[in-house]
């Protein structure tokens, strides 16, 4: 038997660590370091900046703690289980993390349903997303246009500058200048933070070592290339 990994090696080789905002699988994406985990660092910062731990140990600015609300879906195990590791980051920072699940149907319900992601009713969350295979997802995500109702640009994160670059990258079809715009694109993502990629998963198929022509990673539509 064979195991096949179409995301590369990452934590314990199941998958890549990054904080690009796309994955390995597209062509022209670039993996940015993480960065490293410096509590003490952040700690200070956040002290730099007028947060101060209070008695229990939470801190506060202004008479207003650092309560942050989790939001994430019900019956996902594998997700609870990094919002308990979030939490458990946060608190050594003085940061008071709860995790509120929601029902699929309520998390990503529509605007016009009051959805939570699309109302904006939360402060964080965890959530799984996928940006295909070109790079031309990330306009529905993050331009400017695309708040809700419009679209999906849940965290609703604008920047001018990160428009044009997905404007100059839609309307260039030249391989060269598209790996540019588009390594342009991501750091300019990675270093405003809008979203804060953790890890992309790894697709693990387990077959036959006598099958043959699978290719790089497992796709069925390329299944009539198989043989044995």
């Amino acid at each position: 038997m064979k195991i096949l990994s179409s995301a590369g090696a990452g934590v314990a080789g199941l998958g890549l660590v990054s904080e690009a905002a796309l994955g390995p699988l597209v062509t022209d994406a670039v993996s940015i370091s993480a960065e490293p985990y410096d509590p003490k660092r952040a700690a200070a910062m956040l002290e730099a900046a007028g947060w101060i731990a209070g008695a229990d140990g939470v801190r506060a600015k202004n008479g207003v703690r650092l309560a942050i609300d989790i939001a994430t879906i019900t019956g996902n195990p594998e997700r609870d289980t990094w919002a308990v590791l979030i939490q458990s980051w946060w608190s050594a920072i003085g940061v008071r993390a709860n995790v509120k699940h929601y029902p699929p149907s309520v998390l990503f319900g529509a605007y016009a349903a009051s959805g939570i992601f699309t109302r904006g009713d939360y402060t964080a969350s965890i959530d799984q997303q996928s940006y295909g295979v070109s790079g031309a997802s990330n306009a529905l995500i993050f331009a400017c246009n695309q708040f809700p109702p419009a679209g999906f640009n849940v965290v609703r994160y604008c920047d001018p500058k990160l428009d044009a670059l997905m404007e100059r990258l839609d309307a260039s079809y030249d391989p060269a200048f598209r790996k540019a715009t588009l390594a342009s694109i991501q750091r300019t993502i990675a270093d405003a933070a809008p979203i804060v990629t953790l890890f992309f998963p790894s697709d693990n198929f387990v077959y036959n070592a006598d099958l043959r022509n699978v290719g790089s990673f497992a796709n069925l539509d390329d299944a009539y290339r198989w043989s044995m």
